[in-house]
């Protein structure tokens, strides 16, 4: 059997509904697209794709070590895009650590993935979390994310690195811990 998994931190929803909300409620006169569920607002480490579900099970044994809970101070604050603020698909909140212990951890997971024969993608570790998949924007797109590119959103002082199966289905992915 098959499992699609990824390595992620769920963000806790109530840690920036607030300005989730306001942001929301503004940028749906602008954008169309696929929202984030509340429930499924996370960041990804690294996304590992389809793989059987015995190769899963070795890589969450040697991801032991990597798979806690954590005492860091994550602070959500910024609003960007990719591919680029003037054409934008991905709408996205910054996810800032201090400590970099995120960054650390990240470096821990390619050395243990590595391992397994994976490889990065040679975009480098910008942790982030995907609010909006654009599907078409209003012309001035750019300078109406601009307003909100130093917005603080929230913080979390402890999150949780997991493996995570995505289960996709005609009402969007359904996220479980692995």
């Amino acid at each position: 059997m098959k499992r699609r998994l990824f390595i992620g931190t769920k963000i806790y929803f109530e840690s920036i509904s607030q300005n989730y909300y306001l942001f929301k409620d503004f940028a749906e006169k602008y954008l169309q697209g696929k929202w984030v569920e509340p429930e499924n607002l996370h960041f990804t480490y690294w996304f590992i794709g389809e793989i059987d579900t015995e190769l899963a099970l070795q890589i969450k044994d040697s991801l032991n070590g990597v798979l806690n809970e954590y005492s860091s101070l994550l602070e959500f604050k910024g609003i960007s895009s990719f591919p680029s603020i003037k054409r934008p698909r991905v709408i996205f909140i910054k996810v800032h650590n201090e400590d970099r212990l995120i960054y650390r951890k990240y470096e821990e997971i390619e050395k243990i993935l590595g391992e397994y024969g994976f490889t990065p993608d040679g975009k480098g570790f910008k942790p982030h979390c995907t609010l909006i998949r654009v599907k078409s924007s209003h012309p001035q797109i750019s300078s109406i994310l601009q307003n909100f590119e130093n917005k603080f959103f929230g913080k979390m002082e402890n999150f949780q690195i997991q493996l995570i199966e995505s289960k996709l289905t005609k009402t969007g992915p359904v996220y479980t811990p692995f």
